[in-house]
């Protein structure tokens, strides 16, 4: 799932330079913290993620365009879904032979 959005921005990963897996990955590792209520502050978010804040709220706000309600709480220091739903990220090369 390559995010591209059609408000601001073209594409995400372009402007951040990241190759397609390594967006991916980020996503994939965006999602799991979030899931597990352990993403500490949008600062330690983008660390860990190796981004900048503006491009953590980019991809934050691309996914909330996407359907995704991304919360911050500042009581439990941490981003959350504030709705039910499912973000599947993976990526897989296997061996057909």
């Amino acid at each position: 799932m390559l995010l591209t959005g059609k408000r601001k921005h073209r594409s995400l990963r372009n402007k951040t330079d990241m190759s397609h897996f390594d967006f991916l990955e980020k996503l994939s590792v965006l999602n799991k913290l979030i899931c597990r209520g352990y993403t500490g502050t949008p600062k330690e978010l983008a660390q860990r993620l190796s981004i900048s804040r503006s491009t953590l709220y980019e991809i934050i706000d691309e996914l909330n365009s996407r359907g995704a309600e991304i919360k911050y709480s500042r009581n439990r220091n941490t981003f959350y879904y504030n709705n039910d739903l499912l973000i599947d990220v993976h990526f897989a090369i296997k061996s057909l032979g």
